[in-house]
């Protein structure tokens, strides 16, 4: 059963196709029907109707609830007018999900959506899905990382001031579109007509603007693109709030919810970011376009690294495989497969001249077609020895191999090839997924094009790096402060 924490809107309403036309002077269809409509915090939209909407390709009530099966039409938008608040609402791309037919009381029907648009004004009468000029991400949480706030506050006997510095943030024009910090201001408890109480928060938000319109897919694309670039810069699952838009024609505003996982992390604290927005400022604009651009093309290089930060709880064997396997498929994209040379194909043709039946070589032939392609450790030691963190090089290498072997024994034997039980299996892969988790994200942040001081800086001795130095510490690489 859901709770009431667990729920971002719950509220009755009264809904309607999309699609339907209906008079200009009507703030809804006649043939609409009531309903309630609840959206968790983690986007799920559900839709219980009081009734049946009408629909054209069907006749009896009866036909229309046992006639259907859940998941097998086309998606078809529902618009809708909630009661209590005169929100309006429409949910992009309603599907039944299920309803009962009744002959002595009223027949209902229930529909889920992975999308809604919710907002104080009218959309658009065209009968469409409306397209946007502007995308908004409300950046609250990340204060830490913005290095955010120009509140100034100063009292005498008699006043009390309170002051905001102006703050113009910076734009970047890219290929995907101009990007733009905000600063903007929130002022409440000055309703009424006696004001005892307010409160002033500054917040950030960040814009995307193209020259054509975003439809409502693409808004959600565009989001999760920034979302994802900001759990990489920042270190954190911390999900943004749900992205504002604004219509293509006017300046109506609403907000695009949709369905996503996670959701539970709080906000980063300073001890946790490796890096802070002042760091890249200059160069955010070029981040964000690598970001873009190699997402796709390195796919699961980048992906396996997000689905460890998406709040959702995994084993630890298989959050190793999902960094092991991440990082394979990162030097893979990154450096390609690497053609036989001369020397070695002689050797192999050497190899292969030795064996005496011609069914024995073909087969250690075809054993040797991979004979150039390096081994998983040698893959993981050449992304590790790449980043300049100051680790010994024959410590990282030797760190590679053991984390090859891990990989290998989880893969093929479900744990330790020895299958003996081990009390500290558990707690060494733990240890062995922080750091390989660390060495992963410094490879994703120098590949977007994070300076080499900037990870340096990350892994120096400061306030940001302790937590990483303290995994480096256990796991051997590093020294214990205090000991030569």
């Amino acid at each position: 059963m859901t709770t009431m924490e667990e729920l971002e809107l719950d509220e009755p309403g009264y809904f309607w196709w999309r699609d339907e036309a209906y008079p200009a002077d009507h703030f809804a269809s006649e043939n609409g029907v009531t309903g309630r409509l609840k959206i968790k915090k983690s986007g799920e939209i559900n839709l219980e109707l009081d009734s049946v909407l009408p629909r054209k390709d069907a006749g009896h009530g009866i036909t229309r609830v046992l006639g259907r099966k859940k998941g097998e039409e086309t998606p078809r938008a529902i618009q809708g007018i909630l009661k209590t608040s005169g929100r309006r609402v429409i949910l992009v791309d309603a599907v039944y999900s299920g309803g009962q037919f009744h002959s002595h009381r009223f027949t209902w029907e229930r529909y889920l959506a992975t999308m809604c648009l919710l907002g104080e004004t009218d959309f658009p009468s065209n009968r469409t899905i409306p397209t946007f000029s502007k995308i908004e991400l409300n950046l609250t949480g990340l204060e830490n990382w913005l290095v955010h706030g120009t509140l100034k506050y100063s009292s005498t006997r008699r006043t009390f001031r309170v002051r905001l510095d102006e703050y113009r943030g910076p734009v970047y024009q890219t290929p995907f579109g101009r990007l733009a910090f905000e600063k903007r201001t929130e002022v409440d408890g000055l309703d009424g007509m006696h004001h005892f109480k307010a409160s002033v928060r500054e917040l950030m938000t960040l814009t995307l603007r193209r020259s054509r319109s975003f439809q409502v897919e693409e808004v959600r694309e565009e989001f999760v693109h920034l979302q994802d670039l900001f759990t990489v810069l920042s270190g954190s699952s911390y999900q943004l709030k749900w992205p504002s838009v604004v219509l293509s024609k006017g300046k109506r505003i609403y907000t695009l919810i949709f369905r996503r996982v996670g959701g539970i992390a709080k906000a980063p604290e300073l001890h946790e970011l490796p890096l802070k927005f002042d760091a890249i400022k200059s160069q955010f604009g070029d981040i964000y376009s690598a970001w873009r651009e190699k997402r796709e093309a390195f796919g699961p290089g980048f992906f396996y690294y997000l689905s460890t930060k998406r709040d959702a709880k995994m084993y630890v064997e298989n959050h190793f495989s999902n960094l092991i396997q991440g990082l394979e498929s990162f030097h893979r994209t990154k450096y390609g497969d690497k053609p036989v040379t001369g020397a070695l194909q002689e050797k192999i043709d050497r190899i292969v001249a030795q064996v005496g039946k011609s069914d024995d070589r073909r087969w250690i032939r075809g054993k040797l077609v991979h004979a150039c392609e390096p081994s998983l450790a040698e893959r993981l030691s050449e992304l590790f020895t790449a980043l300049p963190i100051g680790i010994d090089h024959d410590l990282l290498k030797t760190f590679a191999t053991t984390c090859a072997h891990l990989r290998n024994d989880i893969a093929h034997y479900g744990g330790l090839r020895s299958r003996t039980a081990s009390a500290s299996f558990l707690r060494d892969t733990s240890l062995k997924n922080e750091v390989v988790g660390y060495l992963y994200h410094m490879t994703l942040l120098n590949e977007i094009g994070l300076s080499g001081h900037a990870i340096k800086v990350w892994a120096g001795e400061n306030l940001a790096g302790m937590v990483y130095r303290h995994y480096l510490v256990a796991i051997g690489f590093l020294k214990p402060a205090g000991t030569k």
